[in-house]
């Protein structure tokens, strides 16, 4: 997921974040869903359909299913803090129920990476005031309750669904706050967008890298030493109090 700073810098593609154009410009050659999403290729685009997009496009959904849709990107944006999190983790609720990476095929392996991964509802990853909190509660009820509505009714693979029908909004809470707590920086250089996708533009002249966060099976769940040998860098902020948390519980 495209971190917010990049993308007031960045045009990034929506699924391998390749860098397409500056921000506000438009890629002179991009592959593009209905719902204005840039896409560096056309596999790019059927590949993020098979991982979730097609489910959450508001252009490819039913007109109720749509709204909801709106609504829940809306909330999102208002989130500046935590917003990326969120769409990750949304992203894994609506991905399907295995991934193939390398020819091998991933399913309950993702889940049981993330019920190893240490978590806590994401309002507790921040420095919030006790007063905040009963409106970090809200949005998160709000967003889950849009999120299932997208979801809940998926009637052409209903084996899909199951993974947001087992969460409550405490456990997307905690799913969110994993997220944040695991997720680890994400660089797409220059030199990947001038090496060839389909919709980068022939100049790269005033682009950006692309910076974004990412979960991966191994570098995630790194686990936390107070002499360690190596240093794991996270996209995101962390508040004084997530200081000392083992990745790996």
């Amino acid at each position: 997921v495209q971190t917010r700073q990049s993308r007031a810098q960045t045009l990034a593609c929506e699924h391998c974040l390749l860098p397409l154009a500056a921000s506000g410009d438009t890629p002179r050659s991009a592959w593009n869903c209905e719902c204005g999403a840039f896409y560096c290729s056309a596999r790019c685009l059927a590949e993020a359909d098979g991982a979730g997009h097609a489910r959450l496009c508001p252009a490819k959904a039913s007109p109720s299913r749509s709204n909801h849709i709106l609504q829940l990107q809306q909330l999102l944006r208002e989130l500046p803090n935590v917003g990326e999190a969120f769409e990750a983790a949304i992203k894994l609720l609506a991905g399907p129920p295995t991934v193939q990476y390398n020819g091998k095929l991933f399913g309950s392996e993702r889940w049981e990476l993330l019920r190893g991964l240490a978590g806590a509802p994401w309002w507790e990853t921040l420095s919030l005031q006790d007063d905040q909190l009963p409106e970090a509660q809200d949005v998160t009820r709000r967003i889950f309750e849009h999120l299932k509505a997208c979801l809940a009714d998926d009637v052409v693979d209903s084996s899909r669904s199951s993974s947001i029908l087992t969460l409550n909004e405490l456990d997307f809470a905690v799913l969110t706050g994993q997220v944040r707590m695991n997720a680890v920086e994400a660089i797409v250089p220059l030199e990947a967008a001038d090496a060839g996708g389909e919709g980068c533009d022939e100049a790269t002249q005033g682009l950006s890298s692309t910076v974004g966060i990412a979960l991966y099976l191994t570098a995630s769940a790194v686990n936390h030493s107070c002499d360690p040998n190596c240093a794991l860098q996270t996209g995101l902020y962390l508040g004084p109090e997530a200081r000392g948390w083992s990745v790996l519980q």
